[in-house]
């Protein structure tokens, strides 16, 4: 009996003293979270007009004064015609004349000649750090002063321009001949603007087999081809 009445007593004490004595609540610990590392942002390729060195830009930098002072200032050998050497004539070339990046050349130089009814003009110059030179040829009526472009040629380009232009052919073609070589760039004037046509050639000598490519700086494609008879 005593022995029941104990454990009796014994289940009571240790009911008390839990309930008296709640079990603890759990902690919760927190890492803080890693700062996430910095993402390097994508860099973007540069715009063929972004390119350092050069701009798509053209437009015509010269005013009638500066080309009528070429004009008469002229070393060339017969210099220009007097017929020419007018403000209305050296308006018209100002008008017509581009550059490539919008800038003016270092130097103009000026000649021409004329035959009975009509007079043909030379203006010719090259940007700075330059290839080669610009020029431009044009049919100049005397009596009406009216002038029109003949003929132009322009080589007035930054060799970063026509580096891009050659990397866009690697990039776009693959049929040049292995000993095939760039052997000169020329660009076009508006509505053309954008535009560059490099010449390939697979000899130094005239005649030698060849392809021109147009080049659309823009677009970074290639627009024409044109084979040069061997």
């Amino acid at each position: 009996m005593r022995s029941g009445v104990a454990s009796l007593l014994l289940g009571m004490v240790l009911a008390a003293c839990t309930a008296s004595s709640p079990l603890p609540s759990p902690t919760l610990t927190t890492t803080p979270a890693a700062s996430p590392s910095p993402t390097e942002r994508p860099t973007a390729s540069p715009t063929i007009s972004e390119a350092p060195g050069f701009e798509i830009t053209p437009d015509t930098p010269f005013t009638a004064d500066e080309i009528l002072d070429a004009m008469r200032e002229s070393r060339r050998p017969g210099g220009v015609p007097d017929a020419l050497e007018t403000q209305a004539v050296a308006s018209a070339l100002a008008d017509a004349i581009w550059t490539f990046d919008g800038e003016p050349w270092t130097t103009i130089v000026a000649g021409g000649s004329c035959g009975a009814a009509s007079c043909t003009l030379e203006i010719a110059g090259a940007p700075e750090g330059s290839e080669g030179e610009d020029l431009w040829v044009f049919a100049v009526d005397p009596v009406s002063g009216d002038v029109r472009v003949a003929d132009s040629t322009l080589r007035g380009l930054d060799p970063t321009v026509t580096a891009v232009a050659a990397e866009i052919v690697a990039e776009s073609t693959s049929d040049l001949a292995p000993e095939a070589f760039l052997s000169s760039a020329r660009w076009l004037p508006p509505p053309d603007e954008g535009l560059v046509v490099l010449s390939y050639r697979t000899g130094a000598e005239t005649g030698a087999c060849g392809v021109d490519l147009t080049v659309d700086l823009r677009d970074r494609i290639v627009v024409d081809r044109a084979s040069i008879a061997c």
